[in-house]
C-alpha cells in the first residue's frame, strides 16, 4: 500500500487518489491564515493526528510505531478507505518533510495537503 502511494505521488496521480478535485479546492480550500509556515502546519497537523489516533487506536504489539502505524490501526478496524488514504498522504508530506532535505511544499502539494487536513478534520480524526 505504501508503494502504491510513492509511486502515485512521483507520477503525480495523487490527487484523483485521494478524491482531490481541483475546482472544488479553488472554491473551498484555500489555506487559512493560521499563522504557522507550511513547516509548522504540517507537523502541528502531524502531531495532532498522532495524538487523536492514538488514544482512540493503540498499537498491538508487533506493529510498527508512529503515525503510519497508528493509521494501519484505523485501517484494520474499518475506518474509511478515502480517509486512511488521505491520513497516509498527510503522514507522508510529514515524513518526506522531516527527512527529506530536498523537498519543498510546491503549490499542486500544498493544496493537497490542505484538502486532506480538511477531510480528515470533517470526518473527526483532526
Amino acid at each position: 500500500m505504501l508503494m502504491t502511494l510513492l509511486i502515485a505521488i512521483l507520477a503525480g496521480g495523487i490527487g484523483y487518489w485521494l478524491g482531490y478535485s481541483a475546482s472544488a479546492s479553488e472554491r473551498k480550500l484555500e489555506p487559512a491564515n493560521t499563522g504557522m509556515n507550511d513547516f509548522e502546519l504540517v507537523f502541528h497537523t502531524a502531531r495532532t493526528l498522532e495524538q487523536r489516533l492514538r488514544s482512540k487506536y493503540p498499537l498491538v504489539s508487533g506493529t510498527a510505531v508512529g503515525l503510519h502505524g497508528y493509521i494501519t490501526q484505523v485501517q484494520r478496524r474499518g475506518g474509511p478507505d478515502k480517509v486512511v488514504r488521505q491520513m497516509r498522504f498527510l503522514a507522508t508530506v510529514r515524513n518526506r518533510l522531516a527527512h527529506d532535505p530536498d523537498f519543498r511544499l510546491n503549490g499542486k502539494t500544498r493544496k493537497q495537503f490542505y484538502y486532506c487536513r480538511e477531510a480528515v478534520k470533517h470526518a473527526g480524526f483532526l
